[in-house]
């Protein structure tokens, strides 16, 4: 496929993120001639809805959580998780919606001033703490035995104030600290997340849990991870003991997130554009047509969706689909 072809699609089941916001749109017009259209010939769609089983079209599955695809249900997939597959895409979460210019450090970065600047010992952020994510919580419990550690959270929170939503107040809150427990909910390959790398973002030293692939996107000589260790109380003795050594603790913090300071192929978008521009160009022969759906099956799904009145759109007559309704894109 050319560049700036012209593509015909749509995203669905983004039910709280406008069209016009979605980073995956000014990512895709970088390429193509995007035309935002009411019978796509692909749409993207999410988790969190079934809008995307009415449509016939060739259908790309993204999640920015740790979910697998359902085959039966799309023909690609763009995915937080590593998943060994032709068909599927990894894209972190932190690639699309942060930026590596903030894990990037500048040679005349002063590492000794930005110790100096940390009021405290370590932060803890969690917006839930269930039997899910019990590695966490009971790793935050072990090391607040042994030195305080002040979460601000909505979860677990022990400073009678909870950090404002948004990027800067964590930012900000981060700065504060010299190690920050960062432990992803769950343990899969490939599914690291904005809690690693805004810590790292802050200058701070992540304490880590999750992804066994994580060093092969970050320096490990930037982060203490949990996997290291035999046990709990072993990370957490190294951890008291960097704490306690200055030297020892401007290794870690003076060491470059990334490897020779330069972004991971993860941020690399010129990856998944290469991976979409195959599927574009590609002979069409969508799993949505190759499924049987009963008639009854098609009557509960439309029943799920609001109508084109209820939407405040025009009917359209179901047997002229020769000019669709479209909305062409400037591209970015």
């Amino acid at each position: 496929m050319h560049s700036m072809d012209r593509v015909l699609i749509d995203f669905v089941d983004f039910p709280n993120l406008a069209k016009a916001n979605n980073p995956l749109l000014d990512l895709l017009a970088r390429r193509f001639e995007l035309v935002l259209s009411d019978w796509p010939d692909f749409i993207l769609f999410t988790h969190e809805g079934q809008r995307h089983q009415l449509y016939a079209c060739t259908k790309i599955f993204y999640t920015q959580e740790c979910y697998r695809p359902n085959w039966r249900h799309c023909d690609f997939a763009v995915l937080s998780i590593k998943v060994n597959d032709p068909r599927a895409f990894h894209l972190p979460y932190y690639s699309l919606w942060r930026s590596p210019d903030d894990l990037i450090r500048p040679p005349s970065t002063d590492y000794r001033a930005l110790l100096q600047s940390k009021a405290g010992f370590c932060s803890f952020l969690t917006w839930y703490a269930d039997r899910s994510v019990r590695p966490r919580s009971e790793f935050f419990a072990q090391l607040h035995a042994r030195k305080p550690v002040d979460s601000a959270g909505r979860a677990l929170n022990n400073t009678g104030w909870r950090v404002p939503l948004g990027r800067q107040p964590k930012l900000e809150f981060l700065r504060r600290y010299k190690f920050n427990i960062c432990f992803e909910n769950k343990d899969v390959p490939g599914w690291t997340t904005e809690k690693f790398t805004d810590a790292l973002a802050a200058g701070t030293v992540p304490i880590f849990w999750g992804d066994n692939t994580v060093k092969e996107q970050f320096n490990p000589a930037a982060f203490i991870d949990r996997r290291d260790f035999a046990s709990d109380a072993a990370c957490i003795e190294h951890i008291l003991k960097v704490d306690a050594d200055d030297e020892l603790y401007l290794k870690y913090l003076s060491a470059t997130p990334f490897y020779n300071n330069r972004p991971n192929k993860e941020w690399d978008h010129t990856r998944l554009l290469d991976f979409l521009a195959q599927i574009f160009a590609a002979p069409p022969n969508p799993v949505a047509r190759r499924r049987w759906f009963s008639k009854l099956t098609k009557w509960r799904l439309v029943k799920r969706v609001k109508s084109r009145q209820e939407r405040g759109l025009p009917e359209l007559d179901a047997g002229v689909r020769e000019q669709p309704k479209a909305i062409p894109l400037a591209p970015s």
